[in-house]
């Protein structure tokens, strides 16, 4: 697929989006925007005020 954004960030969020199981083959900054973004998430969903505490 050819596509533009006006950043790698952009790109990995709004590919995100298709909802598609995605393989990047090209650009390591691409790669480096889904890690970016998947470590983000990661902090999302460990950050929920609401979860039970577990001991």
């Amino acid at each position: 697929m050819n596509a533009a954004a006006d950043s790698y960030q952009a790109m990995a969020q709004w590919l995100l989006l298709i909802g598609a199981h995605l393989t990047v083959l090209e650009s390591a900054e691409l790669r480096t925007a889904f890690t970016d973004l998947a470590a983000e998430i990661a902090r999302i969903a460990d950050d929920n005020p609401a979860r039970e505490p577990t001991t």
